[in-house]
C-alpha cells in the first residue's frame, strides 16, 4: 500500500486549547500523501484562529442538526467523508494527536492483512496531562457481550468499510450512541470479527476532558439507562441485519425493565 492517498477527518466544537497540538500530528507524519478535513461545528471560541494558520487543512463549518452530541459529530465525519479522497480513513477528535508512526504503521498493517478493512490501535489515555492505561476486555465479543470500545481517534478503516455500512450511521433513532461504538460493534457484527485487530504499539493520544462527549454520562443516571437502552437496540438490529441471533442475558431485562420504569 506504499503511496495510498489517505484522508484524515477532524471534527471540532470548541477545542481550540487541542488543536494545534491536533493539527500538528498530522502534518508531522512520516508519510506525505495525505489530506486533512475538518468541519467545525460553529465553535465560538478561537478554534477557526488555530485553523486558518494550516493552509493545507481543508476547512468546513457546519451549523448543527440536533440538539444531540453524538448525532452532531456524526453528521460532521460523514460530510468530511464525503469530501474525501482517500483510500484510507484516519478519524481524530480536535482534542486528540497522532503520533508520528501512526499512518505508516496502519498502512503497513493493511498491506499485510488485504482482506481486513477495519483497524483499531491502543491508545495512550491523557487525563490531566498524567498517562492512563487502556483495559482491553480479556472476554471474546459474542452475540451477548459488548466490546472494549476504542475511542474514536484510534479508528481507520478502508473506504469500503463505511460505503458498505454507512446505513447503520445514518439512523437517527440512537442519539446517544457515539460514532466509535457504533463503528466498533459495527465491525464486530459485520466482519464477523469478535476480537478486534490491534497492536501493542501506542499510535494515538486519547484525551479526557471536562467539555468532551462522554464526560455528562454519569453512571446509572437516567441518561445512562437510555443509552444503555439504545445501545441494545442497536446492537439487536446490527445482528438481525446479518442474519445472526441475540442472546440475551439480565442485563438485557434489566435494563429493558429500567427504562420502562423511567417511562412511568
Amino acid at each position: 500500500m506504499r503511496n495510498k492517498r489517505v484522508s484524515i477527518l477532524i471534527s471540532n466544537y470548541n477545542k481550540g486549547k487541542y488543536l494545534d497540538k491536533c493539527l500538528h500530528s498530522c502534518f508531522n507524519q512520516n508519510y506525505s500523501n495525505l489530506e486533512v478535513i475538518l468541519f467545525d461545528n460553529y465553535s465560538n471560541d478561537n478554534s477557526e484562529t488555530i485553523i486558518k494558520k494550516y493552509k493545507k487543512v481543508v476547512f468546513y463549518k457546519k451549523r448543527k442538526i440536533s440538539t444531540s452530541s453524538p448525532i452532531n459529530q456524526l453528521d460532521l465525519l460523514l460530510s468530511g467523508f464525503k469530501k474525501s479522497s482517500g483510500q484510507l480513513i484516519f478519524l481524530l477528535d480536535s482534542d486528540d494527536f497522532f503520533f508520528k508512526k501512526k499512518i505508516k504503521s496502519v498502512l503497513n498493517y493493511f498491506s499485510k492483512n488485504p482482506n481486513e478493512d477495519f483497524f483499531l490501535d491502543k491508545p495512550v489515555i491523557l487525563k490531566k496531562n498524567k498517562k492512563c492505561k487502556f483495559l482491553i476486555k480479556k472476554k471474546k465479543f459474542s452475540n451477548n457481550v459488548w466490546p472494549t470500545i476504542f475511542p474514536t481517534s484510534c479508528i481507520s478503516f478502508r473506504r469500503n468499510f463505511l460505503l458498505k455500512n454507512k446505513i447503520f450511521l445514518k439512523e437517527n433513532k440512537y442519539p446517544l450512541l457515539e460514532i466509535d461504538f457504533r463503528l466498533v460493534l459495527i465491525n464486530c457484527v459485520t466482519n464477523r470479527n469478535f476480537i478486534c485487530p490491534s497492536v501493542s504499539d501506542e499510535l494515538t493520544a486519547y484525551r479526557i476532558v471536562s467539555n468532551g462527549i462522554m464526560s455528562n454520562n454519569l453512571k446509572f443516571s437516567i441518561k445512562w439507562w437510555r443509552k444503555r437502552q439504545q445501545a441494545y437496540e442497536f446492537f439487536k438490529n446490527l445482528l438481525n441485519e446479518n442474519n445472526l441471533i441475540f442472546d440475551p442475558k439480565l442485563d438485557w431485562y434489566l435494563t429493558r425493565f429500567i427504562n420502562k420504569m423511567l417511562i412511568l
